[in-house]
């Protein structure tokens, strides 16, 4: 039985879908998952298209709707391309999901290399900001023929936007942008609603903290995170659960939720 009947027949994007530790599932693989199983038409989308296969090749062998794409997030016009070709295939776009990124190196800040900062904050800031006015453009198209239809967009951060780590800080730089620019947009996209007289496209931002993925493996020495206490981490299905569930808030425009399990509350 469908956990969000919200989702049945929905268009949704998802990037950053990819798999590289078999010991750790990411979180676009996740929601993927849970998209599939609520009937949603799915597109997914990763610069490294063999890891993306990869990932959902489980579900495209049983015949499900989830369509591979490759795009280097970080090249506008590999995102234009995309976005281009999601209307051209589906006519519209309901959901986007935000979810690629890049730890980078792990290194105290007089140290960080500039090929580092500009690959952290190519792909988690100017890709984000490409994903945003591509995707945004597109439901505005749409919005103009069907003015009652449901779009909303989940920007994936990190709770290193609200609390010091070290070693983190082009990171951390990256992803307070994308909790800044959640709440810009929200307010761009209000008043266009008002103006035209349309559905608002809701725009919310999630800061999830230890996930067991590979990226927060490889934020540890050992690369093991069956030492992390399970009270202060969780699993990628259930953040995913909490970022679909963000999706159909009619009412949440412009938030951004810390999903840690009280972690930055202490």
């Amino acid at each position: 039985m469908s956990q969000f009947t919200f989702l049945n027949n929905k268009t949704v994007l998802v990037t950053g879908v990819s798999t590289s530790d078999q010991r750790f599932k990411n979180i676009g693989q996740a929601l993927v998952e849970l998209l599939v199983e609520n009937d949603a038409q799915v597109i997914a989308v990763s610069r490294d298209i063999k890891k993306c296969e990869k990932a959902v090749k489980h579900l495209t062998e049983q015949g499900l709707p989830v369509a591979v794409k490759q795009c280097d997030i970080s090249n506008h016009s590999d995102v234009e391309s995309l976005f281009k070709w999601v209307e051209e295939t589906y006519g519209s776009l309901n959901y986007l999901i935000n979810n690629a990124g890049t730890e980078g190196v792990l290194e105290p800040v007089d140290q960080l290399s500039l090929d580092n900062i500009d690959s952290v904050i190519d792909i988690n800031g100017k890709g984000t900001l490409y994903c945003l006015k591509e995707g945004i453009s597109l439901m505005k198209r749409v919005l103009s023929n069907d003015s009652e239809m449901d779009c909303s967009i989940i920007n994936v951060g990190s709770i290193a936007a609200e609390i010091g780590m070290p070693n983190t800080s082009v990171y951390a730089y990256s992803k307070a942008g994308i909790a800044s620019i959640t709440r810009v947009v929200t307010i761009e996209l209000n008043a266009y609603a008002l103006e035209t007289d349309t559905a608002p496209i809701r725009v919310n931002a999630v800061l999830p903290g230890v996930i067991r993925t590979p990226m927060h493996g490889r934020f540890l020495d050992d690369n093991d995170l069956d030492g992390i206490p399970p009270e202060q981490s969780t699993s990628p299905e259930e953040l995913a659960k909490c970022i679909i569930t963000r999706l159909n808030e009619k009412f949440l425009m412009g938030s951004v939720s810390i999903i840690d399990g009280g972690y930055t509350a202490q």
